[in-house]
């Protein structure tokens, strides 16, 4: 009885003192969210770009940029980045928690006397404990969905491709639970560091232990305020939504879904619907902090000495203050204006400028991965029952130079053995069971030569090669060349891969063949590539890019995707062929896109809601 009375006090002095100074807290996030289109991000973009330039490459993709990090000038630059997001996450932080603990106190604040408070606490900040702020605030609150998070690192999660693989084994499901449950108690550990540093007289070090002295205290119950935070902002926008698109849908269809009534209601109904989107984006995260701030105070479980901080009347007689002070409603108004055309910038583009491509092609990724073993021959066979346009398939080399379709770098998944097909010869391939481990159906399937699969799949679907070069000097790229132009398939395929070099050093070997590198992440120009496509990671996709790309009469190819959303949208980026798991999921959603391109204003209404809430980000 006491835990939920205790509940009911913290939700309710949260919403109280949130609401306290919340219009103090919008104006800052409108000026903050400015600052950071204008200052931060450009800034961290020009140190980039100085590292890139000082060692003469226009990007820097896959591994290299773990490579390059490690180096003295990388590790400097990144550096310096990281210093820039720290100063700009904390900034916000700090703000956004100083108005939270004067709410707490009933205390009216002023937007210049919090920033220059919080500024003035950043030398306490200096030590290892930056790390630990730009972890909470930068990874794990974004990752893990609390809703802690700054406005400069809003959108954060784990590559779909890395989960899709781990979730393919035991052990990588293991993994990835693991993982979910360390970031969950670093978050628990940690994340009253924040107000710890801003409310009380401490250094940085000092805040983090005094944060995990409070999470040792009442462990379970901050874990589940968090959990409750959770559910009840989640279950706040799953029905507000609901309910929103309901009554819009009703009274379009009352109205008729081609008339220009419906016309009318439906630009109005979606201008209201951005207007609230756009506020509730503001206050999420400062409801967020105000709730932290209330369990701070709920929990806190030591005596503590706290900051005094400056009064904005301490100011009164500065010139600057007062300068600022004069033109305040003129400086406001020009903020509000240019704050509300670099939010109309993104729906506008997103909406007006779609290139919707329906002739997008499609590719089985490994075969059709979802009805039979990955790479081999039976995904293949199934790949052309589908209908898919082409086949991803992995090659790499045998011990005795033999080349195999196969992906992983051990058999571990596939048999439960260590065993790498670099250190086995052919014979000893072939003796693999290859199917056993999806389904006893494909007992027994082998691992397929690159040459079976040509020799197949010639006049029946084209293949997309991805080129996986295991060990030195194994003449992957000779033989694939080689192995292409004996069945005269030039035309009927293209080759993928990771490895850059790969595809230069194929491209010596026939240089009509068509080539895509394929980025899972990376920074700077990758219309510089020398390449003929690339192949993105769907996180990577850009619309940008992919204008870019087209520019230059060069496709994107989009992986690995098989739900219907990321299809649709990558679809309406205009990309040119979407790998997939699952052929009969893509071929359904552009069938889908076909037949309502004659669009009624119900779709469009549909549409646009789905582009606001999915693309446009405040």
């Amino acid at each position: 009885m006491k835990e939920k009375s205790e509940t009911k006090k913290i939700i309710r002095k949260t919403y109280k003192n949130f609401i306290f100074n919340i219009k103090e807290v919008a104006t800052f996030e409108i000026y903050y969210r400015l600052i950071t289109l204008f200052l931060f991000i450009p800034l961290n973009l020009f140190i980039l770009n100085k590292f890139m330039g000082n060692i003469g490459v226009y990007n820097i993709t896959n591994k290299d940029l773990l490579k390059f990090g490690l180096t003295f000038n990388g590790a400097f630059y990144f550096g310096l980045i990281m210093i820039v997001s720290f100063i700009a996450i904390f900034i916000e932080m700090a703000v956004l928690t100083y108005v939270a603990a004067k709410s707490h106190n009933g205390v009216k604040v002023k937007i210049s006397e919090a920033v220059i408070n919080s500024i003035k606490i950043m030398p306490d900040t200096l030590g290892m404990g930056i790390i630990v702020i730009l972890l909470v605030v930068g990874v794990i609150g974004p990752l893990t969905g609390v809703g802690l998070y700054s406005s400069l690192i809003k959108n954060l999660k784990i590559p779909s491709f890395v989960t899709i693989e781990l979730f393919k084994t035991s052990s990588g499901k293991m993994i990835v639970g693991v993982f979910i449950f360390i970031l969950i108690v670093l978050l628990l550990r940690w994340i009253l560091a924040i107000p710890s540093i801003i409310i009380e007289k401490v250094k940085i070090n000092k805040a983090i232990k005094n944060s995990i002295k409070i999470y040792r205290g009442d462990k379970w119950r901050i874990l589940g305020y968090l959990i409750l935070w959770i559910l009840v902002t989640s279950i706040i926008n799953i029905v507000g939504l609901f309910l929103y698109v309901t009554i819009g849908t009703t009274v379009i269809k009352l109205m008729g879904v081609n008339s220009v009534a419906a016309d009318i209601f439906m630009w109005i109904y979606v201008a209201l619907f951005f207007i609230i989107y756009v506020l509730i984006s503001l206050i999420a995260i400062p409801a967020f902090v105000s709730f932290t701030v209330e369990v701070y105070y709920s929990y806190r479980n030591y005596d503590a000495e706290e900051r005094i901080f400056d009064d904005y009347k301490k100011y009164i007689n500065n010139r600057v203050y007062n300068t600022v002070l004069k033109y305040k409603a003129l400086i406001n108004t020009i903020v509000l204006i240019v704050f509300i055309s670099m939010l109309l910038i993104s729906p506008i583009n997103e909406i007006f400028s779609e290139i919707v491509n329906k002739d997008v092609k499609v590719t089985a990724h490994r075969g059709s991965s979802f009805k039979a073993p990955e790479n081999s021959m039976s995904s293949i066979k199934k790949a052309v029952e589908e209908g898919a346009d082409y086949a991803e398939i992995d090659v790499m080399t045998t011990l005795d130079g033999n080349v195999v379709v196969f992906h992983d770098n051990n058999l571990k998944r596939i048999d439960g053995t260590n065993r790498s097909i670099k250190d086995m010869t052919l014979e000893e391939v072939r003796t693999v069971d290859n199917g056993s481990y999806f389904s006893s159906e494909f007992k027994d399937e082998k691992i397929p030569m690159l040459d079976e699969v040509l020799k197949y799949s010639k006049g029946k679907i084209k293949l997309n090669i991805e080129l996986k070069p295991n060990k030195r000097d194994d003449l992957l790229e000779k033989k694939v060349a080689e192995l292409i132009n004996k069945y005269e398939m030039t035309n009927e395929v293209v080759v993928s891969s990771l490895n850059y070099d790969s595809l230069q050093e194929i491209k010596k070997y026939d240089p009509a063949l068509t080539v895509g590198y394929i980025l899972s992440f990376g920074v700077g120009d990758f219309t510089k590539l020398n390449v003929d496509f690339l192949s993105i990671e769907y996180d990577m996709l850009k619309r940008e890019l992919v204008y870019a790309m087209h520019a230059l009469g060069k496709e994107v190819h989009v992986w690995t995707l098989n739900d219907d959303s990321r299809i649709e949208d990558a679809i309406y980026m205009g990309v040119d062929n979407i790998i997939t798991d699952d052929v009969e999921m893509v071929d359904y959603v552009k069938s889908s896109i076909n037949e309502n391109r004659e669009i009624d204003y119900l779709s469009w209404f549909y549409e646009i809601i789905y582009i606001i809430t999915e693309r446009v980000k405040v």
